[in-house]
Parts: C-alpha cells; structure tokens; sequence
C-alpha cells in the first residue's frame, strides 16, 4: 500500500491489488504493522514487549458451557491470573452483548453487516518470549490450533488452581491464534496534514489493562468530532486533523506507558 498527495490537496491511496482512490482524508486504521504509518511517520517505533499469547474463546451460548466457568470470571472487565513477572499468565475479558452484532448491524443506518455470533470470554495464555516451553514466534505463528492448545497447555503446567484447567477445557480450539505483543514509543510532534492514524497504527498497547479496542473506538469518536467540528466553523479536513492528532496523541501515549508500566509489574513486559 502507499499514497500521494495531490495538488488539489487530496491524498490517492495505491493498493496491493493495484486499486487506488482519492479523497480528502486518509485515515491509517491498518493495524500494528500499518503500512500508512511506515509513509507517514517512518521515524516511529513499535517495540516487541517480549510477550507471546495463545489467545482463543470460550464460547457461551446455552447455558451449559455458562454454568461450567467460574463466576469470578465475570467479576470484572478483565482478570490478569499470574505467577508474577517472568511468570506464564492467564488474561480472561468476559464479552456479552445485549444486542447480537448481526441483529444490531441490520438496525444501523445504514445498515451494517457484522458476523453472528454470542456472548463468549476471551481467553489467552502468555509467557515471556524466551519461555522454555514457549516456541519462537514464526514456528508459533504455523503451529495448527490443536498445536497452539499444546503448547499453551505446556507453558501453563499442571499446578494451576483446578479452576483454570476448567476453563481451558472450554476453549474453542478452532478459535486458537497466536499473538505477539507490541508497545508503540510515543511520537514527537507531527506536521498535520490529510492523512492520519487511529488505534494500534499509532498507539499500540499490551492488553493487559484491556484499553486498546476502547482507546481505537473513542480515536474514532474524536476525529468525526474534530472533522465536524472543523466544517462547522468553516475550516479544512486538517484543522479538524490537527484537533484531533492534538487531543489523541495525550490520551493515547498516556494510556500506552500505563499498559506498559502494569505489564513489566504483572507479567514480566520489557
């Protein structure tokens, strides 16, 4: 992927399929690895925190998988479970809708499709990445899901509380993928201009205080806010641009070294 300026101010995105499109606004929501940014910002640098998660869920449709998971689990937003820094860990975030996504997409307008499917609890095993039982990433990264159960089953033990081993007991082996943990060093002050970044393309974080999906929605919330905002006072797309970039980039970075201060207490993050 890469992009031009134009000299009517708009900005022509190229994509790999050989695509383009122009508009006034590019916005850079391609992840940790954001190609956007590479252009915009090369500079900037996303860390690897030494962290490597099998993440999966627990299904719980039908209240007999429900019953089966521990009540404190649902106790709070997101339970960290660890032996300390260095320490594997068990990271557990209950997600239950009151709306189905699919049945709340179709009432969006317009409407929206979003793929059907019910409550469940995320749920992921990490370790330090020089673990023993831990494989290196790209070996990790073609292990097949009932491989990633393997190791994560190794890297855990048997001595956990009969509780944990329950729950693992539950995950949905197809839902298995691994992950390695990254953590964006703040950005000094940028030029603004038609082309900006929201969530883990600017702002990466572990998730061990479960604030990056959250920090990725209000970035959106904030730029429409900034864009609005600039239009009604008969501003440009980068007045709103700079607003935002302003109010983003101390929120954002402030929540980052926070993710990363917790996770070197937790669970041993560089």
């Amino acid at each position: 992927m890469a992009y031009r300026h134009e000299a009517d101010g708009a900005v022509t995105a190229r994509f790999a399929d050989g695509r383009t499109a122009s508009a006034d606004l590019l916005v850079g929501a391609d992840g940790v690895n954001s190609a956007v940014r590479r252009i915009l910002l090369p500079d900037a640098r996303v860390e690897d925190a030494g962290l490597r998660l099998v993440y999966g869920k627990i299904p719980l449709e039908g209240g007999s998988t429900r019953a089966r998971v521990p009540s404190w689990v649902f106790d709070s937003i997101f339970t960290v479970v660890t032996g300390g820094p260095g320490h594997p860990h068990l990271g557990l975030g209950p997600v239950e809708f009151s709306t189905r996504p699919d049945q709340a997409g179709i009432t969006h307008t317009p409407p929206v499709a979003l793929s059907p499917f019910g409550d469940y609890v995320a749920c992921m095993v990490g370790a330090p990445a020089d673990h023993p039982a831990m494989p290196p990433f790209e070996e990790l990264r073609d292990l097949a899901p009932s491989g990633l159960r393997d190791v994560a089953l190794e890297v855990l033990g048997g001595d956990w509380h009969e509780d944990i081993h329950r729950l693992l007991s539950l995950w949905d082996a197809d839902s298995l993928f691994p992950l390695r943990i990254s953590t964006a060093n703040p950005v000094p002050v940028w030029e603004s201009g038609p082309v900006t970044l929201i969530g883990d393309a600017i702002h990466a974080m572990s998730p061990v205080l479960a604030m990056g999906a959250n920090t990725a929605i209000r970035d959106a919330g904030e730029l429409t806010r900034a864009l609005s905002d600039a239009a009604g006072a008969g501003g440009s797309p980068v007045d709103g641009v700079r607003a935002y970039e302003n109010r983003m980039t101390d929120y954002a970075f402030s929540i980052v070294a926070d993710s990363r201060q917790t996770g070197q207490q937790r669970v041993g993050q560089r």
